[in-house]
């Protein structure tokens, strides 16, 4: 989880299963359905990992298909504390126009936390490295490291009911580097992110149709990241960037995948 919308533009917690229809019944024909709770979609809390290929799209008419090796849940240290990390390797492969940024892009992204009791997560630190081009053994082009005093807490899975919401504050600092070389000053964080469960929705991508519970969060500019994550598994199946003015930065969406193993 990385708490500004640039942060979470390219993390993808991503593995397919087959969707998991709700079911209702029970032999009372008058009690009501059970409400689709956030809970229901929770990703593993065990070291896994899966490939995943997503078809971007981004508002300057550029398009990509996005290659994904991800493991969660491993078990580090982070400045002397036992945490554990989301660790995400892709190489994306520009389409339209062509060379837009020299036909290829790979980047690793890596998210630092720590499960709490009734499925909320606390959130230390993230890093976000990308490389232009397709030279893979060059240092990286860009480096964005974030880091949370205190720890950014992260309820999505908690048994939240559709509609609720939640604001997350985020306080740390941010370090940005160019070829491994510091270039930026040191940003200070300081704000709040609202993280709305807006409901279970079956999402048409072109992994299918899959039963899945949407997320919206707002970083307080008036831009919204929309997050439609798979029920029963915890994947990432579709994310979509909008800006105050409501245009669409990027729409990314899960073609196919080997599921976490």
């Amino acid at each position: 989880m990385s708490i500004s919308i640039s942060s979470l533009s390219k993390l993808s917690l991503t593995a397919l299963c087959a969707a998991t229809l709700v079911a209702c019944g029970g032999g009372n024909d008058d009690a009501p359905p059970p409400v689709p709770l956030s809970s229901e979609c929770a990703p593993p809390a065990k070291v896994a990992t899966a490939t995943s290929n997503y078809q971007v799209k981004y508002a300057d008419g550029s398009a990509a298909v996005r290659n994904e090796v991800l493991v969660i849940n491993e078990p580090v240290e982070l400045n002397g504390q036992q945490v554990v990390r989301n660790r995400a390797a892709g190489r994306a492969t520009f389409s339209a126009p062509v060379d837009l940024y020299g036909a290829m892009l790979y980047d690793n992204q890596e998210e630092y936390f720590l499960w709490n009791t009734g499925g909320g997560r606390s959130y230390y630190g993230d890093v976000i490295a990308q490389k232009w081009n397709n030279r893979i053994d060059k240092l990286p082009d860009q480096r964005v490291m974030n880091t949370y005093s205190p720890a950014v807490v992260n309820l999505d899975y908690t048994p939240l009911e559709p509609g609720q919401h939640y604001d997350a504050p985020v306080n740390g600092k941010q370090m940005v580097s160019v070829d491994d070389v510091t270039q930026y000053p040191i940003t200070i964080l300081n704000g709040s992110v609202r993280h709305t469960y807006v409901g279970q929705e079956v999402m048409g991508v072109p992994a299918g149709n899959l039963l899945t519970c949407k997320f919206s969060r707002q970083p307080g500019d008036g831009s919204v990241q929309h997050d439609w994550v798979q029920h029963g598994t915890g994947v990432l199946v579709r994310r979509m960037l909008v800006d105050a003015k409501g245009v669409i930065l990027m729409d990314e969406q899960l073609i196919n995948s080997t599921g976490f193993r």
